[in-house]
């Protein structure tokens, strides 16, 4: 069967085709399986390149995505922590200068509404900077009237 057609699509894995290209291949196949852990089993020299780049690209995505989450969540979690450590600092001030519980907890309540009061202000703001004038103002009187018809 030399050089028959079956010939030129050799097993991935048939050691008697062990040129420098196909150890390199091998080689690469083999090391982007160790690395990520994926158990794709090609059967000729092409599959295995190709194998490999897909799964180098599926990683590299899969990182980009990973990293950020983790900007996003280090950004909420630096925004969360600063705000604990205001009302850490409140609360030990007031627990030094012994006011009661009960208002040390009213006093809290208000810092943390008064924090998501800038928190949507600050939202609306950005909001607003991205409109157009006419859509600013349109948007401004639905908001503001809505909260004058509530008093």
């Amino acid at each position: 069967m030399k050089g028959s057609n079956a010939d030129s699509h050799h097993s991935f894995y048939d050691r008697e085709h062990n040129g420098i290209v196909y150890q390199y291949i091998f080689s690469l196949y083999f090391s982007v399986n160790i690395l990520l852990g994926e158990e794709m089993l090609p059967v000729t020299s092409a599959q295995a390149v190709l194998v490999s780049v897909a799964l180098l690209v599926g990683e590299f995505i899969h990182a980009h995505i990973m990293g950020t989450i983790a900007v996003v969540m280090h950004s909420m979690s630096r925004k969360t922590t600063k705000f604990q450590e205001q009302i850490e600092v409140a609360s030990s001030t007031m627990k030094n200068i012994k006011i009661n519980e009960s208002l040390q907890r009213q006093v809290q309540e208000y810092l943390t509404m008064k924090q998501s009061d800038l928190e949507n202000q600050k939202e609306l703001d950005n909001l607003l900077s991205l409109l157009s004038p006419s859509l600013r103002l349109r948007i401004t009187q639905q908001v503001f009237l809505s909260c004058i018809r509530k008093i």
